[in-house]
């Protein structure tokens, strides 16, 4: 077995990894949401890993991320690592405040919800721009 995509296999065990946590806090309060976050997680881990271990996958990957780079250069010079990590930021947050403070579960999920759907607009927004 040999690892095609070292990032990704390293974020799909920190994906596992941020889904151990939450199962670890939520089976003793018995919290739903956190155990349904410890489940999304473990997924998207176990996604990113099988990706990273299939060579088609990674180099199609690989092309798919560079082109978008690309495109995100020609559009928006200097400014397109921002704006394409900008989502990713906002999620993180939304993530470091449910895990922070779980009592404002609810903003936490608005801000990755805003998160996600800013990286998806963006994304098809420069593959539209190709």
């Amino acid at each position: 077995m040999k690892i095609h995509d070292q990032s990704r296999f390293v974020q799909g065990l920190a994906n596992i990894g941020l889904g151990g946590m939450y199962l670890v806090r939520g089976i003793p309060r018995r919290d739903g949401f956190a155990i349904t976050m410890a489940v999304l997680w473990g997924i998207l881990g176990i996604v990113c890993i099988t990706v990273s271990l299939n060579e088609e996958q990674a180099a199609q990957t690989r092309k798919n991320s560079e082109s978008l780079r690309q495109t995100a250069r020609t559009r928006f010079g200097k400014w397109g690592g921002i704006v394409l990590n900008a989502g990713w930021a906002v999620v993180i947050g939304g993530l470091l405040l449910v895990l922070l403070r779980p009592d404002l579960a609810g903003p936490a999920m608005l801000f990755m919800l805003i998160g996600f759907l800013y990286e998806g607009l963006v994304a098809e927004l420069l593959r539209s721009r190709r």
